[in-house]
């Protein structure tokens, strides 16, 4: 089980530098790993962190749907999708409260479940933290350095999120760039 999440999360890493490096395949490759990582947070935390007993079992699966939370909230940042931060800030907060439990637990107790847990948490946090760290346009100057008219009106349209007119004019910039580039259309 153990091995299972270090490949994902392998592969997730990965695929992230993938994406931000625009390499094709990158971002289904980020989406397959963290949604499987996902999957395994929140279907079989119990075996993953080896609990023993009823109160940690409980802890376990309360922590695995934190986990899949927090995981999901990430991919949605990176895939820059809407309810990417009310998700991220949910697994956050949550998260925060499981590393003070482990914390407080692990601190009495010593056992390796408490510590195994505590280790996955302040992973996952950084890598939060990381990923808020970020200026809100880096991703869209990053993805779209070659179009300096969309970016311009994606600003816009992000400064003003109930004027749906800029919406669609950023949209259908992208989107004559796109029919031009690859001769294809959305319409």
């Amino acid at each position: 089980m153990k091995k299972a999440e270090l490949i994902l999360v392998a592969i997730a890493i990965i695929a992230i530098g993938l994406k931000i490096s625009h390499v094709p395949g990158g971002a289904v490759l980020g989406i397959l790993s963290m949604g499987l990582l996902s999957m395994l947070y929140i279907t079989l935390s119990f075996l993953l962190f080896k609990a023993k007993g009823t109160l940690q079992t409980l802890f376990s699966v309360a922590t695995g749907f934190t986990f899949s939370i927090l995981t999901i909230g990430i991919l949605f940042m990176l895939m820059f999708w809407p309810g990417a931060s009310f998700m991220t800030l949910i697994g956050s907060i949550s998260v925060s409260i499981v590393i003070i439990i482990s914390l407080i637990k692990y601190s009495s107790s010593k056992l390796p479940f408490y510590k195994s847990i505590l280790l996955r948490s302040v992973i996952l946090c950084l890598i939060c933290a990381t990923i808020f760290m970020i200026k809100d346009n880096w991703y869209i100057e990053n993805q779209y350095g070659d179009i300096p008219e969309y970016i311009e009106a994606y600003k816009k349209a992000q400064a003003d999120p109930d004027n749906e007119e800029l919406r669609r004019e950023a949209n259908a910039i992208l989107d004559s760039v796109y029919e031009e580039k690859y001769k294809y259309s959305r319409k």
